[in-house]
This record gives structure tokens, sequence and C-alpha cells, in this order.
């Protein structure tokens, strides 16, 4: 081919790149719109009935799915995978909280592979506390201990780092590992190490996927109670039961309220005062049936050998609280979706 042809060559296939280019679909607008959904959506998934959330999360799911399906530019085919990978996270709380285990795992494992794709650490970080949390709330809380751990070696923000950390604090102490416990209790609060972010791009979507200051109470004062460190534990829960009430409405979690409450009576038995305790599970048994959440019964169960013990002990009011908490576990209410996180 002579330098006339090669030219003339080059410039046709140059046009016919361009060309492809300019074909490539452009979603810029779909992009923004989908994103401020998922913002409304885990803001939310914290107080609104999880049917309704799950069916928009659905409805996000599947015009992102369509998208990617379609030839985008490169960037956009970046931010469509990055929102469909908090898409999945958002998708593996729920589907945890309605009692399918195994769609959880298939949500964030879908979560993690979007995050290796476009490489965000936010992304891995939140998909290891997740795991975290679904080991813990499965009675495995050594894997849950490890899982949040690695969570912790990527770039997050102050949220999400504390979010890990709470969460493998409170598996430690399930795993009856208190020196651990208490080392990363210590954590919370310290700051990051230079060069972590000060912010990052899944909690910036708030709601479900940020990790307040009375979340963080709540979890502590948990941790305390699963330590047998009682005073400590009644002084946080009451603060996060308090703070919950007090909070605006969408801020409330009601499976984190409920949870706080039981970590209260667990604390008050500790310190033998069985009318404190009385008190916050009554207002737990009263919930109405919208929010009897399913990690209610572990909780319970737990709370119930706690004063059947201190009954033996010949407390009678403690007999009796026990005696109330079996009657309500053997009504086996239905699983619930849960708000807590």
């Amino acid at each position: 081919m002579n330098s006339r042809a090669q030219v003339a060559d080059a410039a046709a296939q140059a046009e016919q790149l361009a060309n492809d280019v300019a074909a490539l679909g452009s979603d810029a607008d779909l992009i923004d719109y989908q994103r401020s959904e998922l913002g409304r959506i885990a803001v939310a998934y914290v107080h609104a009935p999880l049917p309704a959330v799950f069916a928009d999360l659905r409805r996000v799911q599947n015009t992102l799915t369509q998208a990617l399906r379609t030839p985008q530019r490169p960037g956009q085919t970046h931010d469509l995978m990055f929102l469909a990978g908090v898409t999945s996270i958002l998708l593996a709380h729920a589907s945890q909280n309605l009692g399918d285990h195994g769609a959880a795992l298939k949500h964030l494992r879908a979560a993690s592979t979007l995050a290796t794709a476009v490489d965000s650490t936010a992304l891995r970080a939140w998909t290891c506390g997740s795991s975290a949390l679904f080991h813990e709330w499965s009675r495995q809380p050594a894997a849950a201990v490890t899982a949040a751990l690695k969570g912790l070696q990527y770039n997050s923000g102050p949220q999400t780092r504390r979010r890990l950390l709470a969460i493998a604090a409170r598996s430690a102490a399930r795993a009856q590992r208190p020196e651990m416990s208490q080392d990363l209790l210590a954590r919370l609060d310290e700051p990051p190490n230079r060069g972590f972010a000060s912010v990052d791009s899944v909690e910036d979507f708030g709601g479900l996927l940020s990790f307040p200051v009375t979340k963080k109470i709540y979890y502590v004062g948990g941790t305390y109670a699963l330590l047998g460190e009682y005073d400590e534990a009644e002084r946080s829960s009451a603060q996060a039961i308090r703070a919950y009430e007090q909070g605006l409405p969408q801020e409330r979690s009601y499976g984190d309220l409920a949870l706080a409450r039981l970590d209260h009576a667990r604390a008050c038995l500790g310190q033998d005062n069985v009318e404190g305790a009385v008190a916050s599970v009554a207002r737990v048994l009263d919930l109405p049936q919208e929010e009897q959440i399913s990690q209610l019964h572990g909780a319970m169960a737990s709370l119930r050998d706690q004063a059947r013990e201190l009954g033996d002990r010949r407390h009678r009011a403690a007999g009796e609280l026990a005696d109330r908490l079996t009657g309500h576990l053997s009504m086996r209410p239905r699983a619930l979706p849960s708000s807590c996180a």
C-alpha cells in the first residue's frame, strides 16, 4: 500500500472510530437521577416499611442493569457500575432483613465484583462491613471480626471506619474476646491515619449507608452489655434511646431503637435493677407487628436466659420477666424486615 493509500486508510479508520464513539449511549441525566434516587432510598430504608423500599430498589436495579447492557462512554460506564454496586449493598441488607441469607450473599458478591471493577475502596469497605454484620447476626462472630478488620485496610471515610470498628468490637465481645473488643472500642473516636479520606462516596448517600453518632452510641451500649460492663452499657444504651426518641423521625431506626432497649434491659438486669429491665422490655413487647423485626428474637432469648438465671436466685420479678419473654418467644411471630444494620 502506497503512502497516499495509507493516509486515506488511516483517515477512514479514524472517522469510523469517531462515529462509533459518537454512537455510544450518553446517560448523564439518568446517572444523576439514579444517584439521587439511591440517596432517597438509603434514607427511607431507616424508617420506612421495607416492602416499598425494596420495590424502589428493584426499579433502580433494573434501570442500571439495562443501561450497563448498552455500550456507554467509559466514564459513564464507571459511574453506572458504581451505582449498581451501591444498589447491591442495599439489596443485600434488604434480602437479609427479609430472611433470605443466600440472596443477601449473592448481592454482596455482586457489590464486591463491582467494587473491584471500578476500583472503589469505599465500596470494598462497605461490602466488608455488611458481610461482617451478616456473620454477626448469623452467630458467626469470629468470622464477623475478620471481615470487619479486612474492611479497615481500605481508604474510606470516618463514618465507614467507625462502622467497621463498631461491628468488629461488638462481634469480638460476642466471640468472647474482651481485650480485642475493648481495644476496638478505644479506637472508635481516634482520628484516621494521615491520608485517609474525610468522606467517601458511599457514606455520602446517608441513611442506611451512613453511621451517625447515635448509631455508634447504640453499638457501644450493646458491646458493653455483652462484655458484662453493665454500668457503661446502661449509660450508653439510655443515651442512644433518648437520641433516637428525640431525633428527627426520618433518622429514627425502629430496629436499632428496639435493640437498644433490650441492651438497656440487659444492663439493668446486670445491676439487679429488674424494674428498669421490665420497663425497657415492655416498650419492645408492645411494638406494632410491623416493627417486630427478626433480630429481636435472638436478643430476647438471650435476655430471657439472663432473667431466668437471676430468677433462679429467688428474685421473683426476674423470674416473672423470664416467663413473660418465654411466652412472647413461644408465639414465634413472623420474621419481619429490619431497619437495623
